[in-house]
């Protein structure tokens, strides 16, 4: 993907934040916790799966390709606002051309995340974790994913007018 488009994606989230940013706040504050609580349960239960050392592994010894250039593609203004929601504004550089994006040094600087990047597991974690561990584990991605589009459907829903305030 070009960066020019995503860069303008960015820019457009960041009018919808200046514009309806402090209403959006307001009025979102529940769910925004919501979602915020179910990625740490994600995320509680990726770290005891140990799927972040796999992944580091992979990507210092293999150079990994999971959040690879042109992820960054399928995010909408709607996700990035629900960032800056959590006083996350992506900058207008990126960490590693070959890389999304939204890559940093230590993982994604992006709390919400699209659903490609919450749902993918490689072949190696399905072998390394086995049937049981990863029903665990898409049972909590399933609800991080869910409420992440609940939320960004709120967003949508407000901005477009379409919301009983």
């Amino acid at each position: 993907m070009k960066q020019s488009k995503i860069l303008r994606v960015i820019e457009i989230a960041q009018e919808i934040y200046s514009n309806h940013g402090e209403v959006l706040k307001h009025h979102l504050k529940p769910l925004v916790e919501r979602a915020c609580g179910a990625i740490e349960r994600s995320k509680a239960t990726s770290t005891y799966l140990g799927i972040g050392e796999i992944c580091r592994r992979c990507d210092e010894e293999e150079g990994g390709s999971c959040c690879g250039v042109g992820i960054e593609a399928y995010y909408t203004p709607e996700l990035i606002v629900a960032n800056m929601l959590l006083g996350i504004h992506p900058s207008h550089s990126s960490f590693n051309r070959n890389s999304c994006y939204f890559l940093g040094k230590n993982g994604c600087l992006l709390v919400f995340r699209h659903t490609l990047c919450v749902n993918f597991l490689c072949k190696r974690l399905y072998d390394l974790l086995g049937t049981e561990r990863i029903i665990l584990l898409q049972t909590a991605i399933g609800e991080e994913i869910e409420i992440t589009f609940k939320l960004c459907e709120a967003i949508s829903r407000i901005v477009r007018g379409q919301w009983d305030l």
